[in-house]
C-alpha cells in the first residue's frame, strides 16, 4: 500500500515537473511553439597548391628576419584566399 501512494506520489511530481518545463519552453516562444531548428550553410572546400600561396619552390633562411618576411608574406597570402563559408586545404 505505501508503494502505490509513493508511485501515485512520485507520478504527480513527474508530471508537475514536465508540465513546469512545458510551460517554461512555451515563454520563450512568442507564439508558444517549438523554435525553428536552422541548419548552418556548408562550408565550401577550396583546395590551394602550397607553391600558389608562397609563389616560390622553396625558402632560403638565414636569420629570424628572413623568417619574419617569409611568415608575413605567408599570412597575407593565406588571408587573400579567405572566402565566407569556405575551407582552405594547403596541398604541400
Amino acid at each position: 500500500m505505501l508503494a502505490q501512494i509513493y508511485d501515485a506520489e512520485h507520478d504527480v511530481e513527474l508530471e508537475k515537473a514536465k508540465s513546469e518545463k512545458e510551460k517554461a519552453a512555451a515563454v520563450h516562444q512568442p507564439n508558444g511553439q517549438a523554435p525553428a531548428v536552422i541548419m548552418p550553410k556548408p562550408k565550401r572546400r577550396k583546395s590551394v597548391a602550397i607553391r600558389s600561396v608562397t609563389h616560390t619552390s622553396s625558402w632560403r633562411i638565414e636569420n629570424e628576419a628572413d623568417i619574419d618576411r617569409y611568415v608575413g608574406e605567408l599570412k597575407s597570402s593565406l588571408k587573400g584566399q579567405l572566402e565566407e563559408n569556405t575551407i582552405i586545404n594547403i596541398e604541400f
